[in-house]
């Protein structure tokens, strides 16, 4: 059973439950979180949080000639600092996607969320892939146990020692305990997580601001309690290890983007 008590179907944008694209998306596309709670990949926003098939047009341009200017200059194999297998923490609407989506272009690693990873494993046509299809056809949730799989078995594929920005897992204990097995049976631990924080009246402002229809104040406040219990923890986990770099997101998004860059640069806390 799955750990958190969401919405499911098109209201909740959780593609677990959704209809099966015809075709896998490019793993750097953005893409709904699998777990509709909090948004794996949100679509490029301004400062406030609002999503960008909110913003009229000059101030999508705005946000994507920043985010061009601040971390896309010049070429990632000549400027990316040290730390290349990174985990994105953050609570919902803390403007995690957007930040994900540039940062990853300027350390020139591959990002990954479990959105992603779901929809191509269900396109697959592999054993693995029918089950998760089914799942999702049905309009269900799929279960952890799967999830840790899917993203494992990406993993596994993967040339790890080039990098990954890896955004919307892991969300538990468990499975920060199951990345950490994946890697270290590599060879290749992670360098850094780094945490976006926002205070939680800024993201409850963010979200209602929006206006869609599941961004209904109960909603929002269930997705925040949901966060606090599973995925907060693993902030004093990766902080006891040594891993964790944290970023205040309650700033303009160029700063933000500065700021996290500069985190990875930083020596180890």
């Amino acid at each position: 059973m799955p750990s958190d008590p969401l919405e499911s179907g098109a209201a909740s944008g959780d593609p677990r439950a959704a209809p099966v694209p015809p075709q896998a998306p490019d793993f750097g596309s953005a893409v709904a979180d699998p777990r509709a709670a909090y948004p794996a990949v949100e679509p490029v926003s301004a400062a406030g949080g609002v999503p960008a098939g909110d913003l009229p047009s000059t101030a999508v341009s705005l946000v994507t000639s920043a985010a061009s200017s601040t971390l896309d200059s010049g070429s990632p194999s000549t400027s990316a600092p040290k730390y290349s297998r990174v985990v994105f923490l953050g609570p919902p609407n803390a403007g995690k996607g957007t930040q994900a989506a540039m940062l990853r272009s300027k350390l020139g690693v591959p990002g990954i969320t479990t959105g992603d990873l779901l929809r191509r494993e269900a396109a697959s046509g592999t054993p693995l892939g029918l089950r998760v299809k089914g799942t999702m056809e049905a309009g269900g949730l799929v279960d952890d146990a799967t999830v840790d799989e899917v993203v494992g078995e990406h993993l596994r594929q993967m040339e790890l020692g080039r990098g990954f920005l890896l955004d919307g897992y892991p969300r538990t204990r468990a499975q920060a305990e199951t990345l950490a097995g994946i890697l270290g049976a590599a060879g290749r631990p992670l360098d850094a997580v780094l945490l976006l924080a926002v205070p939680e009246e800024e993201l409850m402002r963010r979200a209602l601001a929006r206006g869609r229809s599941d961004d209904r104040e109960e909603v929002v406040r269930q997705r925040l309690r949901v966060y606090r219990e599973e995925t907060e923890p693993l902030i004093g986990y990766y902080r006891r290890l040594g891993l964790l770099r944290q970023v205040d997101g309650n700033q303009p998004i160029e700063e933000v983007g500065r700021a996290l860059l500069a985190a990875l640069e930083a020596p180890s806390p």
